[in-house]
């Protein structure tokens, strides 16, 4: 849990970070005569400083008890890859992406997003096939026989 707190807070330190950045971008409607805290970046700036203090918590604590000592190595990576859970990850990660960042704005929405859910569901049912051939049979659980069949 060492481990996963440290990068936890990294990543929830990088987020507030761009955030901050983000809503500082934002209009302050000065040209309006506003008032300062009607201005659309103030809310996601004070969700942002309190991601931030709650990251830099994680990270200090992480880094007393010994968690930012990663170990990463070639072989640490490949058997990470290997597992076939963190694999479905990375392909839900890349098709978000993918899906997000390239395809949304370029072509139409409707398209994109139909190919999308289709593209995800084929792999996700080419898992679920594959899952199933590699589990073996198993015997029927003892609650099952509790069950009056008609």
């Amino acid at each position: 849990m060492k481990k996963a707190d440290y990068l936890t807070g990294l990543a929830l330190i990088l987020l507030s970070i761009y955030v901050l950045v983000e809503s500082w971008r934002m209009p302050r409607l000065e040209h309006l005569q506003a008032h300062p805290l009607s201005a659309p970046g103030i809310v996601p700036a004070f969700l942002a400083v309190v991601l931030l203090i709650f990251g830099m918590i994680l990270v200090m604590r992480s880094v007393k008890a010994g968690g930012h000592h990663l170990g990463l190595s070639r072989a640490g990576i490949r058997n990470a890859l290997a597992d076939p859970g963190n694999r479905r990850l990375l392909l839900t990660a890349v098709l978000t992406f993918v899906y997000a960042g390239v395809l949304v704005g370029h072509t139409p929405y409707t398209l994109v997003t139909g190919l999308f859910i289709f593209v995800s569901s084929l792999f996700a049912a080419a898992q679920s096939a594959f899952a199933q051939e590699a589990v073996p049979a198993r015997a029927p659980s003892p609650l099952i026989s509790f069950i009056p069949i008609a």
